[in-house]
């Protein structure tokens, strides 16, 4: 969360539809759930105010999302398009 704050934020909480493209680079290829990856992205944007809610009609979808393999540099890296 400490790097979310440092970025560009909205000066009101987003409370139209978007798409959510996460890329989850992660250190091993270990089975992830990726539902339990978005609930705490969707949870952090919710709790910094980014987002006003994560319900089904401000987050639409996470179309184009994937998780990777990055041994050195393990990140998530988050657009948020609108709809």
């Amino acid at each position: 969360m400490d790097e979310l704050a440092l970025q560009k934020r909205p000066d009101e909480p987003i409370d139209y539809p978007v798409i959510l493209e996460c890329h989850f680079f992660m250190q091993t290829l270990r089975i992830v759930d990726l539902s339990a990856l978005y609930e705490g992205i969707q949870d952090t944007l919710v709790k910094m105010e980014i987002l006003a809610d994560d319900n089904f009609n401000i987050v639409i979808g996470h179309d184009g999302s994937r998780v990777h393999l990055d041994r050195d540099n393990p990140r998530t890296e988050i657009s948020i398009i609108k709809a």
